[in-house]
């Protein structure tokens, strides 16, 4: 088995995928089972949108190779209605070429099937993890709610508005920062008062802000598992999360839900007076753990199967298929943004 992962993987602070399959590349090159160059590798993971015309070129000249799918995010709920053609089209791409899917929660497998997911197709349910090296509890500073001011953390790599900023303008403006400290790490639409503001972190100095918290904030809907959540977990922080989407599955009883602006604080407080036993019931999902199951599963496939019979014509159909789907989204896009900005 030599495995490749058919991502262009990016160094310092970026999106959850590059961050997660950075840390899977590690241990499966620690357990002997990458494979640097694609051509060489028996499977390759892909992973939802990316690089999928490179990939489309490759499964035409390389036939024999499996490829597995990692699917998670459904792209519209973020970016707007015209990326449901992006959706549709990952959906189905997996459905007739992928030789198996990984879903990273029970969640996207469920949005999935709304999108045609057709369940017959070799898949499995396995959650990320973050590389236990860099995020852990070593460094963490112990919780003493009578000696400091009780921290909250928070992050985001994206600007974007539909990630929970709202409740952070709102914590900003409501919050009893004579007890509590926010920090927010990463990129921000709005300018903050009293939270902290730092600019985006590499893991290594996120790491750090994490072990000096007490709290990790997720306001953000429709995640299909939350890298930043699972960070903050492994580093030992209870999480308040929305309760929506996959948050409910990742954070389980290490932490606790809110649905709107009116709990957010009583949440915060709850935890804050409960710590130890939020602590304490922290299920971290362990990197070792999720390696393990993605080459179970590869092995699955690789043992009993053979890699799908993928009819050229059709490659170079879907091929032709992406660029107009790119492109049509671009002027759907530009089309909502000229609308928006005409009010």
């Amino acid at each position: 088995m030599k495995i490749n992962i058919f991502f262009n993987l990016k160094g310092g602070a970026w999106g959850g995928a590059n961050q997660f399959l950075k840390a899977l590349k590690k241990k499966l090159a620690e357990k002997k089972a990458y494979e640097d160059n694609p051509n060489d590798s028996t499977t390759v993971i892909a992973n939802s949108y990316h690089e999928l015309n490179d990939l489309i070129s490759f499964l035409i000249f390389k036939p024999d190779t499996f490829i597995i799918h990692r699917l998670g995010p459904i792209f519209y709920y973020h970016r707007g209605s015209a990326w449901r053609l992006y959706d549709k089209f990952i959906i189905n791409f997996a459905n007739k070429f992928a030789d198996g899917i990984i879903f990273q929660s029970a969640w996207s497998f469920e949005e999935a099937k709304k999108l045609g997911f057709e369940k017959e197709i070799e898949h499995a349910i396995i959650h990320n993890a973050p590389d236990c090296e860099i995020f852990n509890e070593h460094n963490k500073s112990n919780h003493k709610k009578d000696i400091k001011k009780f921290t909250i953390i928070a992050t985001s790599n994206s600007d974007n508005l539909a990630k929970g900023f709202d409740y952070f303008d709102f914590l900003d403006k409501n919050l009893d920062f004579s007890k509590y400290r926010m920090i927010f790490v990463g990129r921000s639409p709005i300018k903050f008062e009293n939270v902290i503001h730092i600019a985006p972190q590499d893991s290594k100095n996120l790491a750090k802000i994490l072990n000096s918290g007490d709290l990790y904030l997720s306001p953000v809907k429709n995640e299909a598992c939350s890298n930043a959540i699972l960070e903050a977990l492994t580093c030992g922080l209870p999480v308040l999360g929305l309760n929506n989407s996959s948050n409910p599955e990742i954070i389980g009883f290490g932490g606790e839900l809110f649905s709107n602006k009116k709990e957010l604080i009583a949440k915060i407080e709850k935890i804050r007076n409960n710590y130890k036993s939020y602590q304490d019931a922290i299920k971290k999902p362990g990197l070792e753990n999720i390696t393990n199951q993605y080459i179970g599963f590869i092995n699955k496939i690789e043992k009993t199967k053979q890699p799908r019979k993928r009819n050229n014509f059709a490659l170079l159909f879907c091929k032709i298929n992406l660029f107009f789907i790119k492109n049509l989204v671009l002027i759907l896009e530009k089309t909502a943004y000229n609308k928006k900005n005409a009010l």
